[in-house]
């Protein structure tokens, strides 16, 4: 996995989510479970997190943050089975007179493992949760939407999954096309033509 600073070799975006650093958030996420953690993480706002997850050009960003969610579920899964094996642990704190009893909330955690059931996931989230590592190695060195979808979806989705594949590659397009990316590759060759 990635050290936490990872994205530290990377040239920035304008919006500051470097390749590396999206890498980096979707690895603490996967690892901890917690958004906000992860987006300090990589020293960013959690607003630039949620923006760059619901924008065109973070579709691979966004799946990934759903992959990571569903990786991390087995962290709650842990707890509660400890939990219930070991009983709840109780910690008084006193501070400033006052006595708080802490435990964790089971019903929850109970929810929130429904939440990321993987059972209701899409098959292009299924498919980078069973591919986590290699996916986020790709999404690490900033590969093009177009090697994304050649490298890891088309192999990824069962061919039988036809409205997931067109759903996946057409938001792929979708996304390279909203950062600009293939205009600049036709300005480049345009110019390469002179």
């Amino acid at each position: 996995m990635l050290p936490a600073a990872a994205f530290l070799r990377h040239a920035g975006r304008v919006d500051g989510w470097s390749a590396g650093r999206q890498a980096a958030f979707l690895t603490h996420l996967a690892d901890h479970g917690l958004v906000a953690d992860a987006a300090r993480c990589v020293g960013m706002s959690l607003s630039s997190a949620y923006a760059l997850r619901r924008s065109a050009r973070g579709y691979a960003f966004a799946l990934g943050w759903e992959g990571a969610l569903i990786v991390a579920r087995r962290i709650v899964a842990d707890n509660l089975l400890t939990a219930a094996i070991q009983g709840e642990e109780a910690r008084w704190i006193r501070g400033d007179g006052e006595t708080r009893y802490t435990r964790q909330n089971v019903k929850l955690s109970l929810t929130l493992l429904d939440r990321v059931d993987p059972v209701g996931a899409l098959p292009e989230v299924l498919a980078v949760v069973a591919r986590f590592d290699w996916f986020l190695q790709l999404i690490d060195e900033g590969v093009s939407a177009e090697d994304l979808w050649q490298f890891f979806f088309e192999a990824a989705l069962p061919q039988s999954a036809m409205e997931a594949r067109d759903r996946v590659r057409a938001c792929l397009l979708l996304s390279e096309e909203s950062a600009g990316l293939a205009g600049e590759e036709e300005g480049e060759e345009e110019e390469g033509a002179e």
